[in-house]
């Protein structure tokens, strides 16, 4: 019984684990098990994988897909089939071939594009795989495909660039200015051309996602390029006219200087005689324009350091004053936004004044006065009257209108803001104009139309009489009797 009992034992013991196994290995494995697999297989680095296909001579390769497509019955496997022919035929002759391509390649023989993802799993599968290579370019981002056997395994050789290249940037990104470090770079720079410059630059070195993180557009950085080169191509070209402008200048000096040494130097040694004062005049005169010569002649050879300091720097300021004359660098005259107000509007606005302007004793000032204090909102509501006319929409700012006025000091900062002709001004009326726009001075015509029409008929009609400078005030003035008009009426009615 024993002897039984332990044979059943040992022998379950022994059909169990067998049985166990069987059972394991019948078991199919999905679709997405398989694909994870061979992705598995396939992968060698991040950015490298590699085909599962055995055969890896093109010509045999060909044969097989030609063998498959007359066996096969499937619409998209004999497809599939002639697009990977002619993909493995560009291969054979190029070697390698943009990944994108290769799917435009394969397809083309479809109706309806399959998947991307698909056309990798087909192109890298151990059944109708292509024997390549699949691979990301570091710098490009973009991913190729190329031929590859046995006997030079390329796979090897791009995972060892590939390391250096990721060993290179990390040396760099150890050296690499952050964001914020550039933004602000980029804010402390004066004039535009220069940060046109560093854009261009960074574009040419920096990807997109790091440019916009310094706030640059990737695509206007690049597409600068051209101007930025132009620039540089005249500023190269202004220093080298300002090289020839200085080096004839200073040809001119020393000649110049030469023939005036000659011309006192034979006043020296004339034989008239001359004071000794004026000998000595001479004599310091001599020392000083030769100490003058030999200065200019040691600039124009430049020789010793500190007058070839001196020779660069004179060559710096002529080549920015050519630049600044010829807008190198610079906007374009039209460019920005357009202006509310222009030409027209300016010579409208000075013939609305020249209409209520008091033009008698200003002969010798070009300010137009009105006969009241002229504020910024009148300049205003004019140019506003006449956009209404033409339809256009008034304008919003009173300093507007008033930057085109004359400032009324030069010297002050909003004095650069003002543009145009500077036709007109706003000034404080003086003592002499009323704010009822008539003047207490004094007028012969004014005057003698007045006596004969009051005296005429009556004559002992008589006008306002000063007693201190003996000027007539003309009728309808109140300059000094305002509180006294009606007396002043009574007057004249008399």
């Amino acid at each position: 019984m024993d002897s039984n009992l332990n044979s059943n034992v040992s022998n379950s013991e022994l059909k169990g684990p067998v049985v166990y196994i069987e059972k394991k290995q019948n078991v199919k494995k999905t679709f997405s098990e398989k694909r994870t697999e061979n992705r598995k297989q396939q992968t060698i680095d991040s950015e490298i994988r590699v085909s599962l296909q055995e055969c890896d001579i093109a010509e045999d390769l060909r044969l097989k897909l030609y063998g498959l497509l007359n066996s096969t019955k499937s619409k998209f496997r004999f497809r599939s089939l002639l697009g990977l022919t002619s993909v493995l035929d560009f291969l054979d002759i190029n070697g390698y071939i943009l990944f994108d391509d290769a799917y435009d390649i394969y397809c083309s023989f479809f109706e309806t594009c399959p998947d991307k993802a698909v056309f990798r799993d087909t192109i890298l599968g151990h059944d109708i795989g292509l024997p390549i290579c699949y691979f990301t370019h570091p710098t490009k981002y973009k991913k190729y495909i190329c031929i590859r056997s046995s006997n030079i395994p390329v796979e090897k050789t791009l995972k060892m660039l590939l390391l250096d290249f990721k060993l290179s940037q990390e040396e760099k990104a150890d050296l690499e200015i952050p964001s914020e470090t550039i933004k602000s770079i980029i804010g402390s720079m004066e004039t535009e051309f220069d940060k046109t410059c560093l854009s261009v630059v960074l574009g040419a070195t920096y990807s997109n996602q790091k440019l916009y993180s310094c706030g640059i557009n990737p695509v206007l950085a690049r597409k600068q390029l051209n101007k930025v080169t132009e620039g540089a191509h005249e500023t190269k070209n202004a220093e080298i006219a300002a090289t020839d402008i200085v080096k004839l200048k200073l040809t001119n000096d020393i000649e110049t200087l030469e023939k005036k040494l000659e011309h006192l130097n034979k006043l020296l040694t004339a034989d008239n005689r001359h004071p000794a004062t004026r000998i000595a005049d001479l004599e310091e005169e001599i020392l000083e324009m030769d100490k003058r010569l030999n200065d200019k002649k040691e600039i124009l050879s430049s020789e010793q350091p500190k007058y070839r300091q001196r020779y660069q720097q004179t060559v710096k300021r002529t080549a920015n004053s050519l630049m600044d004359e010829n807008r190198i660098k610079k906007r374009k005259l039209g460019a920005g936004a357009p202006e509310k107000i222009d030409s027209e509007d300016e010579e409208f606005l000075l013939n609305c004044i020249e209409e209520k302007a008091t033009a008698h004793g200003r002969r010798h000032d070009a300010v137009l006065y009105l006969n009241k204090t002229v504020r910024k909102r009148d300049f205003k509501r004019i140019i506003n009257f006449k956009r209404h006319q033409q339809g256009k929409k008034p304008i919003r700012s009173d300093t507007t209108a008033y930057n085109r006025a004359r400032p009324s000091n030069v010297r002050h900062i909003q004095a650069k803001l003002h543009k145009g002709r500077g036709l007109f001004c706003c000034k404080k009326p003086t003592k002499s104009e009323e704010k009822n726009k008539i003047h207490t001075k004094h007028q012969r015509a004014h005057i003698k139309r007045a006596v004969m029409h009051l005296c005429q008929h009556n004559p002992d009609n008589v006008l306002i009489h000063s007693i201190d400078d003996k000027a007539y005030i003309k009728p309808e003035a109140s300059d000094g009797l305002d509180k006294f008009r009606v007396f002043y009426q009574q007057i004249l009615i008399q």
